[in-house]
């Protein structure tokens, strides 16, 4: 057994322990902050809320990346304006955690794990683009059973909690700090699901449409809107892009799958009104809802006067919730929109950087060649989840959510840098 186990390490390249490190980032998260009653410990919250877990996989992903030759990459692959940008947005970020006093540490952590986000990013594209056995399918097929143990976990928590009336539902499910996090995890990682579907050579694939199923049930149950808006922008956004590469028969039955999940979960009983179908069907309507934003314009119309309180530098990343609670009373970490958090964050000049780099990003990934449709559609998806969940939730505040959609976005970059790479008779 043990001489299997050292065959099957030796026959695999660095991209397939580095997606299964990604992929089991949240279940190994839900594990660590698991509580029975709903509330966590002091340990668990620091998991939570620094975000540990994600961290430390960022770090093996740079790590392993410079094993193989990283920072030759990013000496050689990276245009000078490139790391001219970078370098301008990291000395403003720097500036604005040392522009107020309070909270220096922690802004300039948060700081620091945003640029530790961005190098993870880039040094898996250069893992995948070095691995001369890189599978796309089985990279994919990775990132979907690391979702469906994650939801088959949280499940099977929920079934061993003692009582249901006291447990605290919003915030003390394992994992996340908001079931609405959750939603975007499951949402994000459905993407891996949802590609391996449409582009499976074999025709008898009703155990993905099973797992899509169960997965987009899941998504429903937590009641989460943003993540709901994301796969209705990131879809069909990413299947246009690749339409002459997918058939219409399984775009229906995946449609028809999704759509079936969802209204089958309607008559579910939902453990806290916070969830389930009703509750986003209840707050989206005007009729049900005085507020259908969640009271996100008022704080969107805050966030506006803080910044032009701080227009230049910013009150620097970390600072949103102190500074917020203490004036207006909010306990948010984040303004629940990228274009304020970074506004409010690095000041108009820091927000002027990333809009830049995401438009730069963008364009380049929509002008790459579709050498593996599946990767192509995954990239396209995660893009869109990453800028559409952005707009309404804290997208880019989180680190496991944009590891996640770093991990969908990756494997296209990193085909089209082989190619580019390889010799041609």
């Amino acid at each position: 057994m043990i001489a299997q186990c050292r065959k099957f390490v030796a026959s695999q390249q660095s991209w397939f322990f580095v997606i299964v490190a990604i992929s089991m980032t949240p279940l190994v998260q839900g594990l660590l902050t698991t509580t029975l009653d709903g509330y966590v410990t002091y340990p668990q919250s620091v998991i939570r809320v620094l975000s540990v877990v994600t961290i430390l996989t960022d770090f093996f992903i740079i790590i392993v990346a410079i094993k193989i030759g990283f920072l030759q990459y990013i000496r050689f692959d990276l245009s000078n304006i490139v790391k001219i940008i970078f370098a301008i947005l990291f000395a403003s970020a720097i500036f604005s955690a040392l522009a107020e006093n309070s909270l220096v540490v922690f802004s300039l952590f948060i700081t620091l794990r945003f640029f530790i986000q961005i190098a993870a990013l880039f040094s898996l594209i250069h893992i995948l683009s070095s691995s001369s056995n890189f599978d796309t399918k089985r990279y994919f097929d990775v990132m979907m059973t690391g979702v469906f143990l994650y939801v088959a976990y949280i499940i099977l928590i929920i079934a061993m909690i003692p009582d249901y009336a006291a447990f605290y539902w919003l915030g003390g499910l394992p994992s996340a700090t908001n079931v609405r996090h959750i939603g975007n995890y499951v949402a994000i990682l459905s993407i891996a699901a949802i590609g391996l579907f449409l582009f499976a050579k074999n025709p008898n694939q009703w155990h993905i449409v099973a797992a899509i199923f169960v997965i987009t049930a899941f998504l429903a149950w937590t009641g989460s809107r943003a993540a709901f808006v994301g796969l209705i922008v990131a879809l069909p956004t990413a299947i246009y892009v690749v339409r002459h590469k997918v058939s219409a028969t399984r775009i229906g039955i995946l449609a028809a799958t999704m759509i079936v999940a969802v209204l089958a979960t309607i008559p579910l009983p939902t453990p806290n009104p916070s969830y389930g179908v009703m509750r986003m069907i209840n707050a989206s309507d005007v009729r049900q809802s005085s507020d259908i934003s969640s009271s996100r314009t008022i704080v969107w119309q805050h966030t506006i006067e803080e910044i032009a309180q701080a227009p230049l530098l910013g009150h620097g990343a970390g600072r949103f919730l102190g500074n917020m609670d203490a004036k207006y009373r909010y306990d948010l970490d984040n303004p629940h929109n990228f274009i304020l958090q970074f506004g409010y964050d690095w000041g108009i000049a820091g927000l002027a950087i990333i809009l830049l780099l995401l438009v730069f990003g963008s364009v380049k990934l929509f002008k790459l060649p579709i050498i593996s449709p599946l990767a192509t559609f995954c990239a396209v998806s995660g893009l869109m989840l990453m800028l559409s969940i952005g707009m309404l939730e804290g997208m880019f505040y989180h680190p496991l959510k944009m590891l996640l959609a770093s991990a969908l976005i990756a494997p296209a970059f990193a085909l089209a840098r082989q190619k580019q790479t390889t010799p041609t008779d």
